[in-house]
């Protein structure tokens, strides 16, 4: 008890502490500074450190323990919840490395400019001494950070995964062991393998071929003289025939080789239509599509479907089961079959058009990745983000100049714009974009609630979003920059509908019309996405101050007679 109250009645130190906002860089010093003057300091009580310790801390790094009420047993708990955070060495020297790396080159010959560069230098020097590496260690922890920055963003997702546990920097044989590991799983993964095998499911009922192309022999006639596309033989065949083969093969529908046409980096496409095909199994529009035929058409390798999406043999899907058929494109590159039905429209409706919508991952200050309902617009020029979204992000924000143009010349002023990643689910796709923030992208779409129990969704494919029938609050927009690279070859039509099921780097999408029925329907049309408000509100309240009924200006003679009126005119109580 007496040394409680000696606590309360010490006065704290009067320090000079510099504040952190959370750059690693500088935690370092101030967790030093801060435990020698207050942290180990046995005169303060807990409530006291806490305090002071809070009104050290600005921007990102005050929300860490802005929700810890100010106690004697919280502040433990704050500090270690900041420890955590930011005592990353790994991160520490990396920064320390970057500012290293960047320091920017001499213009000129002056002495101030040699002396910062110099002092720049030693700073960064001392940093690193301070966090245990001296100058002779500097060239094994250079060569780790140099090849770091030469990774992809899913390369270095898999590296932070992999070094999530240890805060150490890995050694250069580990980071290389590590990249070895990497790159032969991901070449594993791919369709084309050097072995030739055939792998059958018993759940699925498919057989995955992989053809060994080693040498550049033909594939058709196997003479080792002439490539297949200048087979005479093969030349011979019917375009039917040549793309049975290829399918037959596994063969790439471009160039000819043992992979499938989503990955060929060839850079040639038909010389007809220009399409990615090859030209020699060129498909005039006017022909029949099935034509094609519907037999051994390899589903896993054409639609690359994740194997809890192929296709069962008790599947309605199955052409063997049902009277539904698999056909390809009329590109035959795209390797994605249409699935085809009965026509068949509903009498006395009206048609709701879906936008693609995908529930995607966006991070927040903090680097944490919230889920996130967005709509891929390929008729927008720019990205957007809602003001609603941007409070509970954190994200910083950079003022923007910018004015969006919308339908009927109607525009809106964006003031901030910022810049964060999204990735899918699977985490195995990421993007840094860019998004101009405005107040509401558009209301909940689709309008009403539709009913899709007349549809028959193939049961071989998940949607990315399974509830795209039901109103849903919009928050993002991903504008037609990077929209195209969105999309991934794999491509559906829902039978008796309009409906198109695409897939992308987030899965499947739904997208189309639908017909709504009875009292479903809805006379709501979203022409644009962007609501103006605020020129709406001008535009209503002009219109009602022009209906508005102005009251007369009373003569002097009336206002007499008014006052006389009520002077002598009264009523009862039966209304006499």
């Amino acid at each position: 008890m007496s040394q409680h109250s000696n606590g309360e009645n010490m006065k704290l130190p009067k320090l000079s502490l510099p504040s952190f906002n959370r750059n690693i860089q500088d935690w370092l010093s101030f967790s030093e500074l801060f435990k020698a003057s207050v942290h180990n300091n046995e005169n303060l009580t807990g409530s006291m450190k806490l305090q002071y310790l809070k009104g050290l801390l600005t921007g990102d790094a005050s929300r860490v323990i802005q929700s810890i009420t100010i106690s004697d047993a919280n502040y433990l708990t704050a500090w270690t919840l900041l420890e955590d955070r930011f005592s990353n060495k790994r991160d520490q020297v990396f920064a320390h490395l970057k500012r290293f790396m960047s320091i920017p080159a001499l213009q000129s010959d002056s002495a101030s400019s040699v002396l910062n560069l110099i002092d720049t230098a030693y700073e960064c020097v001392r940093s690193l001494q301070t966090l245990g590496y001296e100058v002779e260690q500097f060239a094994e922890v250079m060569f780790v950070y140099m090849l770091l920055q030469k990774l992809d963003a899913s390369s270095k997702l898999w590296f932070e995964r992999e070094f999530n546990k240890s805060k150490e920097i890995p050694s250069l044989k580990e980071l290389l062991d590590f990249l070895k590991n990497y790159a032969r799983t991901s070449q594993s993964s791919r369709t084309s393998t050097n072995l030739k095998r055939n792998v059958y499911s018993k759940n699925t009922g498919l057989v995955i071929s992989n053809v060994k192309n080693s040498k550049p022999k033909c594939a058709f006639c196997n003479n080792d003289n002439h490539a297949i596309y200048k087979c005479e033989e093969f030349l011979k065949l019917s375009v039917n025939d040549k793309i049975q083969f290829l399918k037959q093969k596994s063969l790439c529908f471009n160039c000819f080789k043992g992979h499938n046409a989503r990955i060929c980096n060839s850079k040639g496409n038909c010389k007809k239509c220009f399409k990615r095909h090859n030209t020699l199994i060129h498909f005039d529009q006017g022909r029949n599509v099935t034509s094609f035929g519907t037999t051994s058409v390899n589903v896993r390798d054409e639609v690359n479907l994740e194997p809890s999406q192929q296709v069962s043999n008790h599947s309605s899907l199955n052409p063997a089961a049902n009277t539904f058929q698999m056909f390809p494109n009329n590109d035959p590159s795209f390797g994605s079959p249409l699935l085809l039905g009965e026509r068949s429209s509903y009498n006395d409706s009206e048609k709701c058009v879906l936008l693609s919508t995908a529930t995607l991952l966006i991070s927040n200050s903090e680097g944490e990745s919230l889920p996130v309902k967005a709509i891929l617009d390929s008729g927008a020029c720019c990205n957007l983000i809602s003001e609603n979204l941007v409070g509970l992000l954190g994200v910083e924000r950079q003022k923007a100049d910018a004015v969006i143009s919308c339908l009927n010349g109607a525009s809106v002023r964006v003031k901030t714009q910022l810049k964060t990643d999204i990735s899918n689910r699977k985490g195995n796709y990421i993007k840094k974009i860019d998004f101009l923030v405005v107040p509401e992208i558009t209301g909940v779409t689709p309008s009403k609630c539709l009913d899709i129990s007349a549809l028959n969704l193939p049961p071989n494919i998940t949607l990315e979003d399974p509830h795209f029938h039901k109103p849903g609050k919009i928050d993002l927009l991903l504008g037609n920059e990077y929209f195209c690279e969105f999309l991934r070859p794999g491509q559906c039509r829902v039978p008796n509908s309009q409906l198109i099921l695409q897939n992308s780097v987030f899965g499947f999408l739904a997208s189309g019309s639908l017909n709504v029925t009875g009292n479903q329907s809805s006379r709501v049309i979203q022409c644009e996405l962007i609501a103006n408000l605020e020129d709406l509100h001008k535009d209503i309240t002009k219109f009602w101050e022009l209906e508005k009924i102005e009251k007369p200006i009373k003569s002097v003679e009336e206002e007499k007679c008014e006052e006389h009126f009520l002077k002598t005119y009264s009523r009862n109580s039966e209304g006499r």
